[in-house]
C-alpha cells in the first residue's frame, strides 16, 4: 500500500490482478506517466485520478470500471487511452 515511496515512478503495469481498488496513497506518484489496470478487478476510478498529473497512458483493456469519475478528462497529460474489451459502454457527451 505505500506507493508514496516511489516518487520517480514512470510506469507500471497492475494487470490481471485481483486488485479491487487503487490505494490512496497510489495518487501520490506524481511521475507516474505510463499506467496498465488491463485485466483488473477494478470496477472504479476515484476522482484522485486527477492527480497523476504526468498521466499520458493508461490501459483499461479488459477491466471492469464501467464509467469515468466527472474529472477524468481533465488529466491535463493524457495522449493515449486503451478500452479495449472493457466494461465502458459509453463515453461523456461533453468529451467533444
Amino acid at each position: 500500500d505505500r506507493f508514496d515511496t516511489l516518487t520517480n515512478l514512470k510506469s507500471t503495469s497492475l494487470r490481471i490482478s485481483t486488485l479491487k481498488q487503487l490505494p490512496l496513497s497510489f495518487f501520490q506518484l506524481q511521475s507516474l506517466e505510463d499506467l496498465s489496470l488491463e485485466g483488473t478487478a477494478i470496477t472504479e476510478l476515484p476522482n484522485q485520478i486527477e492527480l497523476l498529473i504526468n498521466l499520458k497512458k493508461l490501459s483499461l483493456n479488459g477491466s471492469k470500471i464501467t464509467q469515468f469519475p466527472s474529472n477524468f478528462f481533465s488529466l491535463p497529460s493524457l495522449e493515449w487511452l486503451d478500452l479495449k474489451d472493457s466494461s465502458i459502454t459509453e463515453l461523456p457527451a461533453d468529451l467533444g
